[in-house]
């Protein structure tokens, strides 16, 4: 096994462990030993606990059923019945900014319209300038 595993099987099997007794178990240098302890320190899966003289080393518990437990509740957000007013006019107002080629600044006002509209035909429409306006810029 490689020092990282057996420093970790190690540490799963003995937790709250001092760095002179894992050094010593398993037979590996101080330095290597160090190396382990920091490299697991900087992925976040080591917990010191103890003074600054005498650490203990432990890893933290795996959860168990990670993969099979169920959602707790899903949040499903509220959906925006009615049109608003406003949206013939940034329709508009984005097909103005496209003829006088304003192409990044149309597809600034697409996204805010996406963002605010509730309407899937809304969404469609200023889709497909979206993709037109992003042509445009790479093509022309």
């Amino acid at each position: 096994m490689s020092g990282i595993r057996e420093v970790i099987v190690f540490l799963e099997n003995n937790p709250k462990s001092k760095f002179s007794d894992i050094a010593k178990t398993l037979g590996l240098s101080n330095t290597s030993v160090r190396r382990e302890l920091d490299f697991l320190n900087s992925l976040g899966c080591l917990i010191k606990t103890g003074c600054r003289t005498r650490y203990r080393y432990s890893v933290p518990e795996a959860r168990q059923f990670r993969k099979t437990k169920s959602p707790v509740k899903k949040y499903t957000p509220p959906v925006k019945a009615t049109v608003l007013p406003n949206v013939d006019a940034k329709k508009q107002k984005i097909a103005e900014l496209i003829e006088k080629r304003l192409y990044n600044r149309a597809q600034t006002a697409i996204s805010q319209l996406i963002a605010e509209s509730g309407d899937q035909d809304t969404v469609n429409w200023a889709l497909d300038k979206n993709a037109a306006c992003g042509a445009k810029i790479k093509y022309f």
